[in-house]
């Protein structure tokens, strides 16, 4: 028997087993509620331009040289694993997956360290259903990938097997460090705080902190890692016939912003314009670096000085990166005023979570792993999906204007209730706040309630992909279409349930990558388009394609050409259903009238 159980020994234990399992799939429990937090919403651009490559990426007449292709590990993984599917499925395929890998990665890791299943499983399933990290700009925006890429340089970094200097694993760090910085270029900045981490347990094994000369070495295989990864994403890119040095443009891009922020000041929002108090999206990172400050002041006697040192590394690492974001902010460049663009925070945020948890984690939760980790997925899911009580609701409604601070609080107040008194009721009061808390700050939950009366986002964002693939259809090389539609049309999918139409029409231009009739935000109304604008158009190989369900805006432009002294010729039309409604894809050539 003893025999047989040693020959099994590399295989994970049962907590661990369901931990990890908890950990992956944990949130997907919330699309038995409601799917709509799933896909990424009409009237955001650059998400639906990924979708573009995912499904153009061999067109070189698809956006040569666009900025957007130096993210291509994210390119990549979208090409190959939804081009074979319909629309629905490969954002579901996608956008599980990556959701699945970066809580798994963080599970892995944190366990890695502590090696307490229930409480990094806990940790793990906090960040797998934080709203913020569910598609921060659009599940189809490239921090999607980002997330996962992080926190699987932080697994590696954490494994047995790295800490022993095994050249594979060091190449294999190197490489998702590499896939992670490709993916979200400022995440440079996160690297040394995760090799601090990693030099910290070092220091801790007990032949110490190897000499300099080892660590170059180890330093030169992450290296080798990451110069193959990108030599093959370059070589990939070069075969389907674009610029092996697929980085060179965003890079640029980056060194102007960098020598001059005013080129930012378009959408950079200074301290002082009171963006701050209705930050939704800092509220959990200001109340953990609040914390994490106030522990890193107070030594505790633990269990284990290596446990307290590493939970410390991983609060440490926290605190350095929120104060060089900090700084970025103060400089002019945008780093917090956007959700998107503080997003590369969240991961350091729930591995400073982590060591604030694993510092103190009381014994008798590990014990009672599965009730543990059965019961935070528990609450973490009831939080998003239930309605909340009257009373509430009516401190949801009542914090909005100054959600930052009330947020903040709310979090903060049983982290430090916990530093200071840590046990088993303390540590769940910690887990149901931030399960409660995390309902307070969600941009969107009544995308996750399952009394939800209009569940129609999956809907739109089909309805979305094959309007933008009509599109393709009637310019495939995306420089002969000029679109016109009404910003402030909308369309009723279900009763009493209605989607702006233009902002559906935004996204499939985005994704379509073709050009508008005249400069958009706001759209103008079919009378007040400029004249130029449309006699451009007498070109045989012109198009003006309309998207609309309103059959007047149709009457309007043909009273508008007619006064013009000009007709339309139909090309196509194209009617795209979305669930009980729909719109309509006209494309017109413009001629002079007989």
């Amino acid at each position: 028997m003893s025999q047989g159980m040693q020959r099994h020994s590399w295989l994970p234990s049962l907590p661990v087993l369901v931990g990890a399992s908890f950990a992956a799939f944990g949130p997907l429990v919330l699309l038995l509620a409601n799917r709509d937090w799933f896909f990424t919403p009409e009237g955001f651009l650059d998400p639906w331009q990924y979708v573009g490559f995912f499904r153009y990426y061999e067109d070189l007449d698809y956006s040569p040289g666009d900025y957007k292709l130096a993210r291509l590990p994210w390119i990549l993984a979208g090409y190959f694993l939804t081009r074979p599917l319909s629309p629905l499925p490969a954002a579901y395929l996608i956008h599980a997956l990556f959701l699945c890998a970066t809580s798994l990665a963080l599970f892995v890791g944190v366990h890695a360290l502590f090696r307490r299943p229930a409480m990094s499983a806990v940790v793990a399933m906090v960040f797998g259903f934080y709203t913020h990290a569910h598609g921060s700009g659009g599940w189809d925006y490239h921090n999607t990938g980002a997330g996962a890429f992080y926190m699987a340089t932080f697994m590696m970094l954490a494994l047995p097997s790295t800490l022993a200097g095994s050249r594979v694993s060091l190449s294999l760090t190197g490489a998702m460090a590499a896939l992670a910085i490709h993916t979200n270029i400022t995440l440079v900045n996160f690297v040394p705080a995760l090799v601090f981490v990693h030099l910290t347990s070092l220091k801790l094994r007990p032949e110490g902190l190897p000499p300099w000369r080892s660590l170059l070495k180890r330093a030169k295989w992450s290296l080798v890692g990451a110069v193959l990864v990108t030599v093959l994403l370059g070589l990939i890119n070069w075969k389907v016939g674009r610029d092996f040095l697929f980085f060179g443009t965003l890079a640029r891009i980056v060194i102007r912003y960098l020598s001059h922020p005013e080129n930012q000041a378009s959408f950079h929002r200074p301290w002082g314009s009171g963006w701050i108090q209705t930050s939704r999206h800092l509220a959990l990172p200001a109340a953990v670096f609040l914390a994490g400050a106030v522990s890193i002041t107070r030594r505790r006697r633990v269990a284990a000085e290596r446990t307290d040192l590493i939970a410390r590394s991983l609060v440490v690492q926290f605190l350095a990166m929120v104060l060089v974001w900090v700084a970025w902010q103060t400089a002019g460049q945008t780093a917090l005023d956007w959700d998107y663009f503080a997003y590369p925070l969240i991961p350091g945020c729930f591995l400073a979570l982590g060591g604030l948890l694993g510092r103190t984690w009381p014994p008798a939760m590990e014990r009672r792993w599965l009730l543990t980790t059965l019961g935070a997925m528990l609450v973490l899911a009831a939080c998003l999906i239930g309605d909340l009580p009257p009373g509430l609701r009516a401190l949801e409604a009542s914090i909005a204007p100054a959600i930052f601070i009330a947020g903040s609080a709310v979090f903060f107040a049983p982290l430090a209730t916990y530093h200071w008194r840590p046990s088993v009721a303390t540590a769940s009061i910690v887990i149901a706040t931030l399960a409660l808390g995390n309902r307070l700050v969600a941009l969107a939950p009544q995308h996750y309630a399952a009394s939800d009366p209009c569940k129609v986002q999956s809907a739109v964002y089909g309805g979305i992909v094959e309007g933008a693939s009509r599109l393709v259809a009637i310019d495939p090389i995306y420089n002969r279409e000029r679109i016109w539609f009404d910003e402030n049309e909308v369309i009723s999918p279900m009763n009493d349930c209605s989607v702006g139409l233009g902002l559906m029409a935004y996204s499939m231009k985005s994704m379509a990558s073709v050009g508008y009739l005249t400069p958009p935000h706001p759209m103008p109304a079919a009378d007040d388009v400029p004249d130029a604008a449309i006699l451009a158009l007498q070109k045989p190989d012109a198009f003006l394609t309309i998207i609309t369900n309103n059959a007047e805006h149709v009457a309007k432009w043909d009273q508008r050409l007619k006064g013009l002294g000009l007709k339309r010729q139909e090309v196509v039309e194209y009617r795209v259903p979305v669930m009980e409604s729909g719109f309509n894809v006209y494309a017109w050539t413009i001629t002079a009238a007989p």
